[in-house]
């Protein structure tokens, strides 16, 4: 059995098979899942996987000051498309606390 299968019985003692999905996103080239946050699970492992992902992208200069060499159009293109992938890993109930704040022009 996968550890994502499960046995679900029904009101009238009927089984029935059923994989269940995780809420995940596959890393490429980790072979791990980045799960959403969803306010309950580990931050800090959640934290340093969505920051990896965000350097495998080339985007780890949104996580400093801006330079001075890189204009303020780049600098805000990074940073809209790092928010962008952050939001990607959120849970729609943590999604709903965030939406409170400005989105990037």
């Amino acid at each position: 059995m996968h550890p994502k299968d499960e046995i679900a019985v029904t009101t009238d003692g009927i089984s029935s098979f059923r994989r269940t999905e995780m809420a995940s996103k596959q890393v490429a080239g980790t072979g791990y899942n980045i799960l959403p946050l969803d306010g309950r699970s580990d931050y800090l492992l959640w934290e340093k996987q969505v920051k990896g992902k965000l350097r495998s992208m080339g985007l780890a200069n949104v996580l400093k000051d801006k330079p001075m060499h890189i204009t303020d159009i780049d600098w805000n293109d990074s940073q809209e498309q790092a928010v962008y992938i952050v939001m990607g890993y959120l849970d729609p109930s943590v999604m709903k606390q965030v939406e409170e704040y400005p989105e990037f022009p």
